[in-house]
């Protein structure tokens, strides 16, 4: 019945908002109940006084209480009341409407001060009769010298007929408050609604592959904020799958020149283009090349990719840092120095932390040849390592041509290798590898570069093994 959102909302606030219109409208009929009958009690009480008056002056010129009922009887008739007479005992002596003479009211009443005068009230209630409420006065005496009450007597309206007298209004009253409310439910629900059916419709259209959406966001409520987070959540799908293409298309470019030396040079041999013994083997060393090149992407890819699902489990143990870092640096001094580089290295004793030292050095051997790399001929390149607090920065510092700042944010991305001036060979996979390499030891790696002044890669590793705690 109810298959949309707004049209539930709408329902459970009407619902809401009847019920309890239902139960301030019962509320005020249990009050007004008790109000209605001291309002009866007081007016019975206001009209008593001068009657009583009435009676004890007949009483006392000698009037008999079957001639003084008759004598109250239009009165009581024009104010749609009954009059009764009785004595200290409860006995009805005479009643206006004849239907209580001879009966007895059970005595006491509740009694207090009206005035200067004793009042007694109460409820009686007839067998055949509606209960009736009495106010009741002394007036005088009887023929026996006891003390006679003139009361004033007047039907109790029962729930119905307070309910009968009460409906109409109520429900005049709570119509338009509930039209009003429904008005309002609308407009809340407008506001609710409406947001997450923009969602709804993103979110179908996300998934039919058209993800340009953009949820428009209104005030800081909870359906603002699911407005936000879809609309992160709907750039990152976006870049993701810029992402998946711009792999797909590097993957196909970097295995596209490899694959056709491997193709031409191989259909040279089967043709028997190449027949001299040295051609044979420079078209074979070339294949072999290019199958190693091929074979190296593919195995970068599938560790890169192992990293980042937490597939592979990393060796860890206890690592002297400082070892390990002189054993990358032994391996590229020769080099620096055919390159005219200085590579200067100030490294304290560090203390032991736990990683995998295999992949470590990884990381710290792409940084330094990245460094010398893209340092030119008497520049330099510094490797600095400190103890903090918490955790050993290792800073891989040069003087080459720097990396511009509108490629600082990609450097860390599978297959980016910046401008044409900083291509020189290599996967463009090094630096992707070393980033989740670090992430996996729970460590960051950060890069600042300036063009033309150089590049420093710093890499921060916690002294405490990921996940431990102190005892």
């Amino acid at each position: 019945m109810f298959k949309s959102l707004h049209s539930r909302l709408i329902f459970s606030y009407a619902f809401i908002i009847f019920l309890c219109l239902l139960l301030a409208g019962s509320a005020l009929f249990a009050l007004l109940r008790n109000y209605q009958a001291r309002l009866t009690l007081a007016r019975l009480a206001d009209m008593a006084v001068p009657i009583s008056f009435q009676v004890r002056k007949l009483s006392g010129e000698g009037a008999s209480s079957a001639e003084i009922a008759s004598y109250l009887k239009d009165q009581a008739e024009e104010m749609r009341i009954a009059i009764l007479l009785f004595n200290e005992r409860g006995e009805v002596l005479e009643d206006t409407s004849g239907r209580m003479r001879g009966r007895k009211i059970k005595l006491p009443l509740e009694h207090a001060l009206w005035g200067k005068r004793l009042l007694r009230w109460g409820r009686y209630e007839p067998p055949s009769t509606a209960p009736l409420l009495f106010a009741a006065l002394p007036a005088g005496q009887t023929a026996d010298g006891a003390r006679l009450w003139v009361a004033l007597a007047a039907p109790s309206k029962g729930p119905l007929a307070i309910w009968a007298d009460l409906a109409p209004k109520l429900l005049i009253a709570g119509l338009v408050s509930l039209l009003i409310s429904i008005l309002v439910a609308l407009i809340l629900s407008y506001s609710i609604a409406k947001p997450l059916a923009q969602l709804t419709h993103a979110s179908e259209e996300i998934a039919r592959g058209h993800y340009d959406q953009e949820i428009p966001v209104r005030g800081s409520d909870e359906v603002a904020r699911l407005a936000r987070s879809f609309n992160r959540m709907a750039r990152e799908v976006k870049r993701a799958r810029q992402r998946e293409r711009d792999f797909v298309a590097d993957i196909s470019h970097e295995l596209k020149t490899p694959l056709t030396s491997v193709q031409g040079f191989s259909q040279a041999l089967l043709d028997g283009t190449v027949e001299e013994m040295e051609g044979v083997r420079r078209a074979a060393q070339i294949i072999h090349e290019e199958a190693d090149r091929m074979a190296r992407l593919v195995g970068e890819l599938l560790e890169l990719s192992k990293l980042e699902s937490g597939q592979i489990e990393l060796a860890r143990g206890p690592l002297n840092l400082t070892e390990l870092l002189r054993r990358c640096v032994a391996r590229f001094t020769a080099r620096a120095e055919e390159a005219g580089i200085r590579l200067r290295v100030d490294l304290p004793a560090l203390p032991l932390i736990h990683g995998d030292p295999d992949r470590l050095e990884r990381v710290f051997s792409n940084l330094l040849d990245n460094a010398i790399k893209f340092t030119p001929e008497g520049g330099k390149v510094d490797l600095t390592a400190r103890k903090g607090d918490e955790a050993i920065e290792v800073t891989v510092a040069d003087t080459g041509v720097g990396i511009p700042r509108e490629d600082l944010p990609h450097i860390f991305e599978r297959f980016y290798r910046g401008d044409r001036s900083r291509r020189a060979g290599g996967t463009g996979l090094g630096l992707a590898i070393a980033r989740e390499i670090v992430i996996a030891h729970g460590g960051k790696i950060e890069v600042k570069s300036e063009v033309g002044r150089g590049t420093r890669f710093t890499v921060t590793l916690p002294l405490k093994p990921p996940g431990s705690s102190e005892a």
